[in-house]
């Protein structure tokens, strides 16, 4: 009978069982780890039960530091509750990232993370700067963490527990880390005494504590924490809550957010100046300089109310939810000119415009010219003409002609021009989502009064201390390229509709998408991916889209042309390759898009090579950029095939659900 090399114990006549291991088939660290700890030289093929094994993993999981007290190793225990980070210090805890910061994990962090996602934090672990301040760690339990716990580890998970409450502790004074600052607040130190400097009505309004009425302002439009909360941290009343809330934001409206929020703070000079180089090449004229602006609503969610006619108002039938709409107005670089509204649910984005700019005397009229360039999204059709009689010059992302499935080439080049400018407002929509929290739940009815209120300094906030977008290190070259593709016509997609290529089975034959079967597309750098689809947009959605086909089918495969047909198309001949591929869309699950790429036989420059590329979905016509099936395959071909490992996003979400299996 065979016996574990280390303890002794008889082992299970079956060698086969998952219960054995051989350390004949281990690296060379971890058979010397288990010589000093059995202090004898391992012989040839040994055994060694899974109690012993699990405390070697152990060993190794800690810096293979087998210089730890054997008592520590001994008294292991799984928690089925609980689980522990490594305790490497070469990296942050977090798994994936890769950011080279290394900071000791703060008490106060350990002991939120712990409470709240019951995971340990070694006392060895590091964390990076990004990790240091972020506010909810949900995320973290898509990773997976040792449940393996030793006698100390209990001990310290124990002490953790038993601490002195966070809410006594914390105080808000110039001995408080800096990270600790900002994970309540979202703003550093010196943020926070540069806005109180601005803020001399706070001092003069009989406030008894100015500096932490202003703490609790931020605290509450960074975490969006209810007030009895807020009461319980500062060991305060509501009442007191309530009336320090008031002061700092009386305070903020008429000291600070005049100072950034605004249309009549601009003068058209500054605001030319924010301009960026893509939206001025685009639109505008370089010498006769005219201001670009953006145009949006966003949404702030609210509860029902019994009131019903401020219940019909704020009831949307396209989100099918209770809310209101503030309304937007951005500069290129992603400064906030100016904040409008709140406006009811039940109001359209054009008859919001149109109820700006109909008014003669109105502040958007006096301070717009003839000729300014105002982008806006297809919501804001209706209000079209109104502005096109003023003189403005609009933009926005065409329509589908009447019987029509697709946008012709030339529409879905002009689309593309809008949505290469247009996202600067989404991502000042995500600044408001992501760093204030009141906006991202729903908003209590009681506090609506000064809802726009709030918003207004937030929207200050952000134009005070978030960096403003620049220009990419690649914007000269995503412009040209822009401008040369804009009157190039899509032969293949002229070829694929007019030969119905979509139907045709027998002249595409599938192949095996690997290396060797195609060499013939050209490898790409993620520049050249970004050049290719003029932004990361596609990219980023490569990625799912090629997930969602591998996880279903295992594989990834696409098809080849075994003859082509004489036609238009430049290039197409038999000095190239047509390659089709089929991908779900992701909003349908039975629809189906087929793309095309032609490949160039001979060539070395990847933009030699793709001659041409078409889609059958909405805006696959497009030759400026490209739609996210065409980037999907590109992506795979060109870049990911050569990666070693590609992760899949969010795969911790593929086992969630209960699908019932019909087998009729």
């Amino acid at each position: 009978m065979a016996h574990c090399l280390k303890c002794s114990s008889a082992l299970p006549e079956d060698s086969e069982t998952e219960q054995l291991y051989f350390i004949s088939n281990m690296s060379q660290d971890i058979i010397d780890i288990i010589e000093q700890l059995i202090g004898r030289q391992v012989p040839a093929h040994p055994l060694v039960c899974v109690p012993c094994w699990r405390r070697v993993q152990f060993i190794i999981e800690n810096n293979n530091q087998p210089e730890m007290e054997l008592q520590n190793i001994e008294n292991v225990m799984e928690l089925d509750a609980f689980k522990h980070t490594t305790h490497s210090s070469v990296h942050c805890f977090v798994p994936e990232c890769s950011n080279l910061e290394r900071h000791r994990v703060p008490g106060y962090l350990r002991k939120i993370i712990l409470k709240t996602q019951k995971l340990y934090v070694s006392d060895n672990a590091r964390v990076c700067q990004q990790h240091i301040i972020t506010y909810n760690w949900d995320f973290i339990s898509q990773y997976q963490f040792s449940n393996t716990f030793t006698k100390a580890e209990i001990q310290a998970m124990l002490l953790c527990f038993n601490e002195e409450d966070e809410a006594e502790a914390l105080n808000f004074t110039d001995n408080m880390p800096d990270n600790l600052f900002n994970f309540w607040t979202g703003k550093t130190k010196a943020q926070f005494e540069n806005l109180f400097e601005q803020l001399p009505s706070l001092n003069e309004n009989n406030c008894k504590y100015p500096k932490q009425a202003l703490i609790l302002f931020l605290i509450k439009a960074h975490t969006g924490e209810p007030h009895d909360r807020l009461a319980s941290l500062f060991k305060k009343s509501k009442t007191s809550v309530f009336r320090l809330l008031k002061n700092s934001r009386e305070a903020l409206l008429r000291d600070f957010v005049p100072l950034y929020l605004g249309i009549n703070r601009l003068s058209r000079e500054d605001l030319i100046l924010k301009n960026l180089k893509i939206p001025e090449g685009l639109f505008g004229d370089r010498e006769t300089r005219r201001p670009i602006v953006i145009f949006d609503g966003t949404y702030i969610y609210l509860q029902n109310s019994s009131n019903y006619m401020f219940q019909k108002q704020t009831y949307s039938l396209h989100k099918y939810r209770n809310l209101i709409k503030p309304f937007l107005l951005v500069a290129p670089d992603g400064h906030i000119i100016d904040v409008f509204g709140p406006y009811p649910a039940t109001q359209s984005d054009s008859d919001i415009m149109t109820s700006l700019f109909q008014n003669e005397n109105s502040i958007l009229r006096t301070y717009f010219r003839p000729n300014d360039i105002f982008i806006l999204d297809r919501g804001f059709r209706d209000s079209i003409p109104i502005l096109e009689s003023l003189g403005y010059n609009i933009y926005k992302p065409e329509n589908i002609l009447p019987a029509d499935t697709q946008l012709t080439t030339i529409n879905a080049n002009k689309t593309r021009y809008v949505t290469l400018c247009r996202w600067v407002v989404e991502v000042v929509n995500g600044r408001f989502k992501n760093e204030f929290k009141l906006f991202k739940a729903e908003y209590f009815n009681l506090a609506s009064t000064h809802l726009m209120d709030d918003f207004r300094i937030c929207a200050a906030l952000i134009n005070a201390y978030h960096v403003k977008l620049r220009d990419r290190p690649d914007a000269e070259l995503i412009l040209n390229r822009a401008v040369e593709k804009f009157t190039v016509p899509n032969c293949l997609a002229e070829y694929v509709t007019e030969n119905n290529i979509n139907r045709r089975r027998a002249q595409f034959i599938p192949i095996d998408a690997q290396p060797e079967a195609l060499d013939i597309f050209p490898q790409m750098t993620m520049s050249d991916l970004e050049l290719f689809a003029l932004g990361v947009y596609q990219i980023r959605q490569a990625r799912s889209y090629f997930a969602e086909h591998v996880r279903q089918n295992g594989s990834f495969s696409e098809e080849i042309a075994t003859e082509l047909e004489s036609s238009n198309v430049p290039g197409l001949s038999s000095e190239t390759v047509l390659l089709r591929g089929r991908i779900k869309s992701r909003h349908v699950s039975n629809k189906i898009y087929y793309t095309y790429i032609l490949i160039k036989i001979q060539g070395s420059h990847w933009d030699e090579k793709i001659v041409q590329y078409y889609c059958s979905c909405i805006c696959g016509r497009r030759t400026v950029g490209c739609c996210t099936h065409v980037m999907t395959i590109a992506w795979y071909l060109g870049w990911a095939r050569h990666q070693e490992i590609i992760h899949a996003p969010a795969s911790f979400l593929n086992d969630i659900l209960l699908i019932r299996e019909d087998n009729e």
